[in-house]
């Protein structure tokens, strides 16, 4: 439609007219997408002849008949087909070559020819004397740039940003999940439909009701505006328009007690209105994006053929993968070098669960040989048991001392299931951590069952050291058993070398000194400060054997400390645990071990010791241990950074 006005057509009989070379056009000099992108005001839209009097007149072509390049004479046609009347952020114009320069039909020319974006601003959505921003607890004044350089018609195209656009990105990664490539994919669509601004209401909304995107937001927020369902007015990050959609965010925004203007929410909802079965394809798609911009590309065109859908989508989806190829993966797809995987469940048995299960995929098996049982509820006896796992390649799972609640049960099932016929199960502690009612059941499953325990923590600790029969020479490590920190850091290496745990109080008992001499170990690291493991201790120890203090200033920096000294020199990944509970990081060392890596630990106000250690290191990638409640993506976000 755009080429059919009747000065188009005259520009389109010119371009045949024009002396130029013939032949088959096989390929295309390089071109600039990005140095070649225009602007112009959404509102008064420049005319289609003065804004493609902006793009070149020729394109540099390699033809079938020469091997030397040739200039063309070239028009330009929006493939949209809707430059005049659309409300999208973006359109692109692809070339029209003359009628006897035809381009091969290798070539898709919508994707791999030279094109031009042409960005529609809303001035205002840069200007507005008040929108709502990312700060919880109101409205605030935000200024920008004007991203038209004070054009009247048409400028080149200078990236402005909404004061939104990178917490929307970490939101779709770090909260909902999405991949980089995916996350691109859907903030190009997310751009087109609104420039990131989650109060941007449609412009002919604006029009008709005589108010601003801030207006009518507070008006829809306070209840002055009451047709915000039936208006048929895009609104928000990705313009809802349809009246179920729009009452079923509404509803949603009302349920959250939170403006409708709220971006969290918002993407929320999405993700809400995702999980629909009509669209499975676009999960499938989303969830195989490649990290790359071929990958940028195919989730940006399937997020606007089967979410989006606007006019002529076939089309626009094309344009929305080409901006997310050219110009958002460019800025995002090496924003993180770092990639993270969540080792997690709903709850501290099935985080165990999932932990074992991602044992078995790393190994290609299906079942274990051995599996380790701990109580859930509490941390002393099972801080032995790193080594322990190691030895029998058996992974802790949890177990409340009664065995009668749900996490339990599925314990008890998992092992059912993913033990072989006759293993072997290792329960730490006595009856009061683990009872006997799951043990005499284990047995009567016809499972091999050894309980590992003592009066006391440190004589299950003991006992257990005695079954893992650490190698005379063998590295041990001293920490303290009155916390689980420190030993909770040392696990994966623990597991991965047999060498023993060895916990202490405020003196070294005989028993346990009796241990250590035993053993004679090359090697004797106390893990913690003084306040963990006192400097008697370490005195009493020096007198036998080398031994080396690992502290930092708190829980965190030890564990740093720990990684540094006897981690390997280049991890190839991190797993990571909350500082603040012991469930998580118990039953990660198997898995550390599995992949070499160190357990690091970290919480809300601690992760910048871990990741100032994986950036000096290199480290590829985290495995997150734990739900979001225990790992917050606020940290994983300041891990990655």
């Amino acid at each position: 439609p755009d080429l059919a006005s009747d000065d188009a057509l005259a520009s389109e009989a010119a371009l045949n007219s024009a002396p130029h070379p013939t032949g088959t056009i096989t390929g295309f000099a390089p071109f600039d997408i990005t140095a070649n992108y225009l602007a112009v005001d959404r509102a008064s839209r420049a005319p289609l002849d003065v804004l493609t009097s902006a793009m070149p007149s020729t394109l540099t072509v390699y033809l079938d008949n020469s091997e030397e390049p040739a200039d063309l004479p070239v028009t330009w046609t929006c493939i949209e087909a809707d430059y005049g009347t659309t409300e999208a952020g973006y359109v692109q114009f692809s070339p029209v070559f003359p009628e006897s320069c035809p381009v091969s039909g290798d070539i898709d020319i919508y994707t791999e020819a030279p094109y031009i974006g042409v960005f529609l601003i809303d001035r205002s959505l840069y200007t507005q004397e008040a929108v709502m921003t990312v700060a919880e607890d109101g409205l605030t004044e935000y200024t920008a740039a004007d991203p038209l350089n004070g054009a009247p018609a048409v400028a080149k195209y200078t990236y402005t940003s909404s004061p939104y656009e990178a917490k929307i990105f970490d939101y779709l990664t770090f909260n909902l999940g999405h991949s980089t490539a995916a996350a691109v994919g859907i903030m190009t669509n997310i751009y087109c439909e609104s420039s990131f601004f989650p109060n941007n209401l449609q412009n002919t909304g604006n029009n008709a009701l005589g108010m601003t995107d801030s207006q009518y937001t507070a008006a829809v927020d306070n209840g002055s505006y009451g047709n915000f369902v039936n208006d048929k007015y895009g609104y928000g990050l990705i313009q809802w328009t349809y009246y179920t959609r729009k009452q079923n965010l509404l509803n949603f925004a009302r349920s959250r007690k939170v403006s409708i203007a709220n971006y969290e929410m918002q993407l929320d909802f999405m993700t809400q209105e995702l999980s629909a079965a009509h669209y499975a394809t676009l999960r499938s798609t989303l969830k195989g994006a490649a990290a790359s911009a071929k990958g940028a590309y195919d989730a940006a065109y399937a997020w606007c053929y089967y979410f989006e859908q606007p006019a002529n989508y076939p089309a626009v989806s094309v344009t929305r993968g080409n901006l997310a190829k050219n110009s958002f993966w460019p800025i995002y797809g090496a924003k993180y070098t770092t990639t993270y995987e969540r080792v997690a469940g709903s709850n501290r048995y099935k985080t165990a669960i999932a932990a074992a299960d991602k044992l078995l995929s790393l190994r290609g098996k299906k079942k274990f040989d051995a599996i380790v049982l701990a109580n859930a509820d509490n941390y002393p006896d099972a801080l032995s048991g790193a080594a322990l796992a190691g030895k029998y390649d058996a992974p802790i799972l949890l177990l409340k001392a009664s065995g009668d609640n749900s996490g339990s049960k599925l314990t008890m099932t998992y092992i059912k299931d993913h033990l072989t016929a006759g293993g072997k199960v290792y329960i730490l502690g006595s009856e009061s951590a683990i009872g006997t009612a799951s043990e005499e059941a284990l047995i009567e499953a016809g499972y091999d069952v050894t309980r590992l325990g003592g009066a006391n923590r440190y004589e299950t600790n003991l006992t257990v050291v005695g079954e893992i029969a650490p190698e005379t020479g063998a590295d041990i490590y001293i920490a303290t058993g009155k916390n689980y920190a420190d030993a909770l850091s040392v696990s994966g290496i623990s597991a991965r070398t047999g060498n023993p745990v060895i916990l202490v109080k405020d003196k070294l008992s005989d028993a346990a000194l009796a241990q250590i001499e035993a053993l004679a170990p090359a090697h004797i690291y106390i893990l913690g400060g003084g306040a963990a493991v006192p400097d008697s201790i370490e005195e009493q120890l020096k007198a036998c054997k080398s031994v080396k203090r690992l502290e930092g200033s708190n829980r965190y920096a030890t564990a740093v400390k720990i990684a540094e000294t006897l981690s390997a020199s280049k991890p190839k990944a991190a797993v990571v645990a909350t500082g603040t509970d012991f469930p998580d990081g118990l039953v990660a060392g198997l898995l550390a071990s599995e992949i070499n890596a160190p357990v690091l630990l970290a919480k809300d106000t601690h992760y910048k010791e871990a990741a100032k250690y994986a950036a000096a290191k290199n480290i590829p990638k985290y495995y997150i241990m734990g739900g979001e409640p225990a790992v917050p993506p606020r940290v994983v976000r300041g891990l990655m950074r």
